[in-house]
This record gives structure tokens, C-alpha cells and sequence, in this order.
């Protein structure tokens, strides 16, 4: 409060002097200057007078010059805050970091003990995806070997019965094996595949009907007797001769063995242009309990999708499957 009644006392004997307070610096360039309580007075040579109003009065209720900041990067005299704030202590800078998000009395508090991490327990069995990991790693060489085909083991022909042919035939195409087992045979399995073969009855050839002198002694008989006018010449003998009808009949087709390749895997039961029509092929074979394959090939400008029952790891099993799909609407069911 007194503090309050000496500024204003100092103003009132400003005005009464007609000086400003406070006075403008030794720098101050304007023609104008408005004090601290707004007043507005013009430069006369080294003095300031008091600028009149309309009344006669001071003219007054402008803001200070000296409380003006500029903020013009642009310009060279900006002049500084009178009363700056002092820079922050780096202790009380320090205590403010520290003391952010705590709470109250927590350093007054016992300290909490610390917390005691232990490893996790080991699991009692492996988790289902090592047991996997650990049954495929088993089976990879079989999963190899049904993916590859049939390698060039020693034991392979004697696994799959083929014995030594004492009579080979180094012939194109007399090997079955195609190479794999050169001058080796095995038995077909003749029994399976000709149990699902479809033979058609022969029809018996049409009999000849024998000539018989029958006939022609009906005729005679039936004829009166009548006296000869001509004298008895000798008879010629006469030969009846009678078309024989009957013709050779056309010997039976030989059966022709079918030789299933020693690398076959597959039974491929069709060729199938529409996607329909090979899908129902795989649902079938699916339903059947046999693994299904696929394959494209381009004949005539044409695509077409061959369905495939398989693959078989023995050889017994793929016959069983040709005999048994030949048997089931197949017909045209082939290894390969």
C-alpha cells in the first residue's frame, strides 16, 4: 500500500513538472514518448513538454513505450524484460525430476522387498509342435523317398521279386524295369488284373446245313412211271455239288499282359477338361480312402487334368488299387 502512494505521488509531481517518469532513455530516439501512466509528451530540443488534449488537459491513457516488447526478429533494438526472472537452480531443476511421479510418504516408508525372479519350471513333456517336429524329423527319410520315387538301392529288385531272367532280351522296351533291374524278371500278378478284365463271350459261328439226298427221292417217288419211247442210253452220272457256307472263323485275340513299370507310384484314373467333373473324381477317390494327386498336360491345344490315386510305397498295394478302381468305374485306370 505505500508503495502504491509513492508512485503516485511521484506521477503527480511528474505531471506537475511536466516531465515524464519514468524518463525515456539517453537512446530514445521518437519524437514521442509515453511515460508509465500513459501520458504522451513530444520532444523539444533536449526536453520533453506534456502533449494538451482538446480540453486543454494532458493527454493521457496510452500504454508505456518502455513496456512495449517487440517481437520482430527483423529488427536490432528489442528491448530486454526490466525485471527478468532468475534462471532455476540445477538443485531445484534436479528435485523436480526426481520428485515426479511419486507419491505421498513413499520415502518415508519401509522400503518393499525386492522381488525374487526364478527361471519357469520345466515343462513335463515337450509341447505338441516338438513332438511333431521330433516324429517328422524321424520319417524323413521315408517322406524323402515317397517324394523322390524309388532310388538305385541293391536290395530294391529283390525287394520288389525280381529274380534273374536266364533268357534276357536287350530288346527295346523287353525290359519291364525300364533299366532299373536290367536282366531281371518277376512274376505278374496275373490273378488280379484279369479278374477285372472285361471279356466278351464269343458268339457261336452259324452251322452248315448238311445236302441230303432226301429231298430228291421224295421227288422221284412222287412222279408216275411211264413208258420210255427213246431207247435206254447209259445214264452219265451226275454229281450234285452243294456250296460250302461254313467259313474259317477268326482266331480269338491273344490276351496281351499288361507290364506295370517297376517306378510306377500312381494310379491315374482319368483326364478331365472340366474342373467339375476332376473334382468329383478326387471326393470319390477320397472317399474311397486313397491319397489323391494331380498333374497338367497340354495335348492338341488342349489342357487337361490328370487325376491320380496315390502315391503307393509298395508294389502290392498300387495292383490291389488298379484292380480294385478298374472295378468301380475306371476302366481305363493305368499305372504310372
Amino acid at each position: 500500500m505505500r508503495t502504491a502512494w509513492i508512485i503516485a505521488i511521484l506521477v503527480m509531481a511528474g505531471a506537475a513538472r511536466g516531465e515524464p517518469v519514468p524518463p525515456p532513455p539517453a537512446d530514445f530516439g521518437s519524437t514521442q514518448y509515453i511515460d508509465g501512466a500513459g501520458c504522451v509528451f513530444l520532444r523539444e530540443g533536449a526536453d520533453w513538454v506534456p502533449r494538451p488534449d482538446g480540453t486543454g488537459g494532458q493527454l493521457c491513457g496510452f500504454p508505456p513505450s518502455l513496456a512495449t516488447r517487440r517481437s520482430d526478429p527483423d529488427t536490432v533494438s528489442v528491448l530486454a524484460p526490466m525485471h527478468p526472472d532468475p534462471p532455476p537452480r540445477p538443485e531445484d531443476v534436479l528435485a523436480e525430476k526426481l520428485a515426479l511421479g511419486l507419491r505421498q510418504g513413499e520415502f518415508t516408508a519401509d522400503p518393499a522387498p525386492r522381488e525374487t525372479r526364478r527361471d519357469a519350471p520345466a515343462p513335463s513333456q515337450p509341447p505338441a509342435i516338438a513332438r511333431n517336429m521330433a516324429r517328422i524329423a524321424a520319417r524323413q527319410d521315408q517322406l524323402r523317398a515317397a517324394a523322390s520315387g524309388a532310388g538305385r538301392s541293391d536290395d530294391l529288385c529283390a525287394a520288389l521279386g525280381y529274380r534273374p531272367d536266364p533268357d534276357p532280351r536287350p530288346l527295346i522296351g523287353g525290359d519291364v524295369t525300364q533299366g532299373m533291374c536290367y536282366g531281371m524278371q518277376a512274376d505278374v500278378p496275373t490273378r488280379r488284373i484279369s479278374d477285372t478284365a472285361h471279356v466278351v463271350p464269343e458268339e457261336p459261328a452259324p452251322v452248315a446245313e448238311k445236302a441230303t439226298d432226301k429231298p430228291a427221292e421224295t421227288v422221284s417217288k412222287s412222279v408216275p412211271a411211264t413208258a420210255s419211247v427213246t431207247p435206254d442210253r447209259p445214264k452219265a452220272a451226275t454229281t450234285s455239288t452243294v456250296a460250302d457256307r461254313r467259313q474259317p472263323r477268326p482266331a480269338a485275340p491273344e490276351r496281351l499282359i499288361e507290364m506295370i513299370p517297376a517306378s510306377a507310384r500312381y494310379v491315374q484314373v482319368g483326364a478331365y477338361m472340366q474342373d467339375d467333373a476332376a473334382l468329383a473324381t478326387i471326393r470319390r477317390l477320397s472317399e474311397m480312402g486313397y491319397r489323391t494327386g494331380q498333374s497338367y498336360e497340354r495335348r492338341d491345344d488342349r489342357s487337361f487334368r490328370l487325376i491320380m490315386a496315390g502315391p503307393f510305397t509298395n508294389r502290392q498295394d498300387l495292383i490291389a488299387a488298379l484292380s480294385r478302381l478298374r472295378g468301380s468305374g475306371y476302366p481305363h485306370a493305368v499305372a504310372r
